[in-house]
């Protein structure tokens, strides 16, 4: 609020779990409940500032009305205008070093470049279709879960609710925009979301590009994903692995990373009792399809010690019967 262009008692939404500045401080939500409904294109201030619009669906807004339009073009006009150019000259003159807000910014460390994140974003949504995954993308997704990233799927939660606040108005369906914000949640380092979208592709049968957003999520850390890319990789190649072996061999070698990283990459479970509990992947299932992994391609060694530690782990996870049934095979492969 304020009187033209002197403003004053601004609302801030921080993006800490609890409210740094006061009952108006909504968080992440507040963020996207303002960036889903602010118009851009009807703004002149901030396309005068330069600054980067935030990404939203195509239809997600209402169209502007003829008012909205007209204030749009008087704002317009007055910026390119003689009254705020004078202004402007004297607002610079009153200036000074000692005038201007110092903040202390060297307690705060941060590895996620928001502006470039926001640049990035920008683009993707420009030329990609919705669920695309952008070339070098393993350079451009952040490793840590951005900002943005966080408002993007605050949005898609929106949308996905049907609330009123982001859905008067819509031109496209509550899925569609669900869907892009999803998406750009996933591009700006949410981890659980490219999961989301690769299981939505598994459905579609776009078994290729399901595999590239697990490949990137194994690589931002979920077992999950280490998981299904591994089941996914080996139903792509299953027919070339009868026709071509050193074809196989090829997609052994990326099965085994795989299951490495997943075996490396911490979960919530403390036991493989707990992961059965939870139908989670167990290390127990890892070691042995590592070693069937290995035993396909003949090496004896490596296979012989993943079903030892199968073995083991299955004895610790109280399944007797597998346990011996592992111990039986590595007799039989020793001998």
């Amino acid at each position: 609020q304020g009187v033209r262009d002197i403003y004053t008692d601004p609302q801030v939404h921080s993006a800490e779990e609890n409210a740094l500045y006061g009952e108006g401080d909504l968080g992440i939500r507040g963020m996207a409940l303002f960036l889903g409904t602010f118009r851009y294109d009807l703004n002149p201030i901030v396309q005068y500032m330069g600054l980067c619009p935030f990404p939203l669906a195509p239809g997600e807004q209402k169209p502007p009305s003829q008012n909205e339009l007209q204030r749009f073009k008087e704002g317009e006009a007055y910026l390119n205008g003689e009254t705020w150019r004078r202004r402007q000259a004297g607002i610079e003159r009153s200036l000074s070093i000692d005038s201007v807000p110092q903040f202390d910014n060297n307690n705060y460390q941060d590895d996620v470049d928001e502006d470039e994140i926001a640049a990035f974003l920008l683009d993707v949504s420009q030329r990609y279709n919705v669920l695309c995954m952008p070339a070098n993308s393993n350079d451009l997704v952040p490793a840590t879960e951005s900002i943005q990233a966080k408002v993007h799927f605050a949005l898609a939660q929106l949308h996905n609710e049907e609330d009123e606040r982001v859905s008067e108005g819509r031109r496209c369906s509550g899925q569609d925009a669900y869907r892009f914000h999803l998406w750009l949640s996933a591009l700006g380092g949410n981890v659980a979301n490219m999961v989301e979208i690769a299981k939505e592709l598994v459905v579609t049968n776009d078994f290729h590009s399901a595999l590239q957003w697990y490949d990137l999520a194994s690589r931002r850390g979920s077992r999950e994903a280490c998981c299904a890319a591994a089941q996914v990789l080996l139903s792509l190649h299953t027919n070339d692995a009868e026709n071509d072996k050193s074809g196989f061999d090829n997609v052994s070698l990326k099965l085994a990373e795989y299951y490495k990283r997943a075996l490396n990459t911490p979960d919530k479970y403390s036991s493989d009792q707990e992961r059965e509990r939870n139908m989670s992947t167990c290390n127990y299932e890892l070691h042995i399809m590592l070693g069937n992994v290995y035993n396909r391609n003949q090496l004896k060694e490596d296979t012989l010690k993943h079903l030892r530690i199968a073995a083991d782990l299955a004895l610790e996870a109280g399944k007797f019967k597998l346990n011996a049934n592992l111990i039986e095979e590595i007799e039989m492969m020793v001998s």
